[in-house]
């Protein structure tokens, strides 16, 4: 019985410290209403809610309270909401609303004003008839990324895309990396999700898709992919699922080793030994030459391209580049960008989007982006 008594005594301290925790807890809720009050703010922030009972879950270090430690949570925030409605009824005679916020989504990149992900996101929001606002968020230096990420933390970007020149820099601020972004790389699809910023691609899905539309025979078949960025890694990794023969391409060969070197497969060439080689198959432009409004470049010489079956440019913008001029079996990168961006969508709100559906959203971007309508 001295033991039992010990131990009651033990609960009884800390409920005493709990109460005064309370205290304060409630002493900061009335401060906040008091703030609303002010500010005529009739707001409750469920997205606030959803990232307090995401991300303190992983306070709890024994696994088996994580359950009864969320229930807690989620019955102090309702008393905390009953005593703000409370504060408010007596000085206003009515109670606080509550409205889930308009989710946002952006894209983390370096110079892409010129973007088209916010028109393609747009369009797959309401084809799904989800409300939503897709913006870009300019990051130029890398020491940004985490400013940008943190806002992914606490819930004001439901999800973000990654571009140039972040999709491999990204990967070691995250706390997860599924297996596909591993073997690739490389993260283009960020999620928070259980108080954890879970790392995706869909790059992957969007150049396996362009590549069945141009239907072009890879295995066993001479490849080559020019450039050694993020999409690049998705692009070699798609052609080694399909028994491909890859080459990359690129002008320092010393530093793409280096940053190949898990791709035991794949040879790694310079562009005046591509020239060389003979029996070329598919070619996969995976470097902004060519982009707007530098559209008079091209990787590939006129006389070259008679070499090649068929060519993807992920550079969409304009619709023919220098590169794919000339070229009987070609696609830009439109159709990359579109499906990349409908898998990272289908990932945020947890839905699987039709194939009729994809060929719409396609369509009407096409239409946009092209001023064909």
């Amino acid at each position: 019985m001295d033991r039992l008594l010990e131990l009651r005594e033990k609960i009884d301290k800390i409920d005493k410290e709990m109460g005064k925790l309370f205290e304060k807890r409630m002493k900061v809720i009335k401060d906040i209403a008091h703030y609303k009050e002010k500010k005529n703010i009739e707001v409750l922030d469920c997205s606030r809610e959803k990232m307090m009972l995401e991300g303190n879950s992983k306070n709890i270090k024994t696994k088996e309270l994580e359950g009864f430690y969320d229930k807690f949570l989620k019955s102090i925030l309702g008393i905390s909401k009953e005593y703000q409605n409370t504060i408010f009824s007596k000085k206003r005679g009515k109670e606080l609303k509550q409205v889930t916020p308009t989710p946002r989504y952006a894209l983390i990149g370096k110079k892409i004003g010129y973007s088209y992900s916010p028109i393609i996101h747009s369009e797959i929001l309401k084809e799904l008839g989800i409300e939503g606002s897709y913006t870009l968020a300019q990051v130029n230096e890398e020491k940004e990324l985490l400013g940008v990420l943190e806002k992914v933390r606490q819930g004001e970007y439901r999800g973000v895309n990654v571009t140039i020149p972040y999709k491999s820099k990204v990967i070691k601020y995250l706390d997860e990396v599924s297996e596909s972004a591993k073997s690739i790389g490389a993260v283009n699809t960020i999620t928070f999700v259980k108080g954890k910023l879970v790392g995706d691609n869909t790059d992957y899905d969007g150049i396996k898709k362009t590549l069945k539309d141009i239907d072009i025979e890879v295995r066993d078949k001479k490849n080559f992919v020019c450039g050694s960025g993020g999409a690049a890694r998705a692009v070699i990794k798609l052609l080694d699922d399909l028994g491909g023969l890859n080459y990359l391409v690129t002008r320092n060969v010393e530093k793409a080793k280096a940053k190949f070197y898990d791709h035991r497969d794949l040879f790694i060439i310079n562009y005046n030994e591509l020239e060389k080689i003979e029996d070329k198959n598919l070619i996969v432009n995976c470097t902004p030459c060519g982009t707007y409004p530098n559209i008079d470049h091209s990787i590939l010489r006129d006389r070259e391209k008679a070499d090649y079956k068929g060519a993807i440019d992920i550079v969409y913008n304009p619709e023919e580049t220098k590169f794919l001029e000339g070229l009987k079996i070609k696609k830009n990168g439109l159709l990359m960008l579109v499906e990349q961006a409908i898998k990272s969508q289908e990932i945020w709100q947890g839905k699987v989007v039709s194939e009729k559906l994809r060929k719409e959203i396609y369509n009407k971007v096409y239409n946009i982006v092209y001023h064909k309508k």
